[in-house]
């Protein structure tokens, strides 16, 4: 079976990550065009079991990358730790 993905639009949130459905606080949140709904994706992966492939293993990714993302300094946060001296 050939799972069809949606197509992504990663938008940032403003607010706290609370699913529209279930409430509960998450990682993030996803929404489908033309829905003013934003779920966490058990909900959605409930709604659109079709794409419950699809939202797992993106998920699973972007967490990684965010936790990677915390992990790494800034080029700001460098710069205020060790100054922002040129060198030739």
């Amino acid at each position: 079976m050939q799972q069809r993905i949606p197509d992504i639009n990663l938008v940032e949130h403003e607010g706290d990550f609370v699913c529209d459905q279930c409430s509960e606080e998450t990682e993030f949140l996803i929404g489908l065009e033309g829905e003013n709904k934003n779920l966490c994706k058990a909900c959605f992966s409930a709604q659109r079991p079709e794409y419950s492939d699809a939202v797992r293993d993106f998920s699973d990714l972007f967490i990684l990358l965010v936790e990677e993302k915390g992990r790494r300094m800034s080029q700001e946060d460098m710069h205020e730790l060790y100054g922002n001296e040129e060198t030739d």
